[in-house]
């Protein structure tokens, strides 16, 4: 039986129960050059997610972003990320 992912979405309206499609294109894992590509994007996106939690653990008065925002930047990096492994695994021999 394959694992069904749950994926966040975009905006508020995700419930929980919506699964997202992965991406099309699997990762070509023997092109040094590409694997680098996708490495940069990961790394970003895990950045973009830890900046945003961060910012939501600080003291209110040194937040710089909403919960609202914080939230929607930690949901979107989430997606991608899982975006992101799920065509690497799709890039395994």
């Amino acid at each position: 039986m394959e694992e069904t992912r749950q994926y966040p979405a975009d905006d508020d309206t995700w419930d929980g129960r919506t699964e997202r499609p992965p991406p099309i294109d699997a990762i070509r894992l023997d092109d040094p050059s590409y694997t680098r590509k996708w490495l940069t994007a990961l790394r970003e996106q895990v950045d973009q997610g830890l900046n945003a939690a961060e910012d939501a653990t600080r003291p209110v008065q040194e937040r710089v972003l909403s919960r609202h925002e914080a939230r929607r930047r930690i949901e979107k990096a989430t997606e991608t990320i899982y975006n992101l492994l799920d065509a690497a695994e799709r890039g395994l021999p």
